[in-house]
């Protein structure tokens, strides 16, 4: 399982907290987006899920103009 949302920040007894009704804006819910289709495409088609081959499919240009 892969858990994608804006930076959290750490708690100081061990782990993160989030705040799950805090609003997100629309520039981070594309770059979210975009992450989550990356990671999609990688596993679907077997490739392994590393940070270089998620990056490289983030950085390849989209075809397809982004509408939110």
């Amino acid at each position: 399982m892969i858990w994608i949302c804006e930076q959290i920040s750490e708690d100081p007894d061990g782990g993160y907290n989030i705040d799950l009704n805090q609003h997100v804006p629309a520039s981070n819910m594309k770059v979210i987006s975009r992450l989550f289709n990356c990671i999609n495409v990688l596993a679907n088609h077997g490739i392994h899920i590393f940070e270089t081959s998620v990056m490289d499919c983030y950085d390849f240009p989209p075809r397809m103009k982004q509408r939110i």
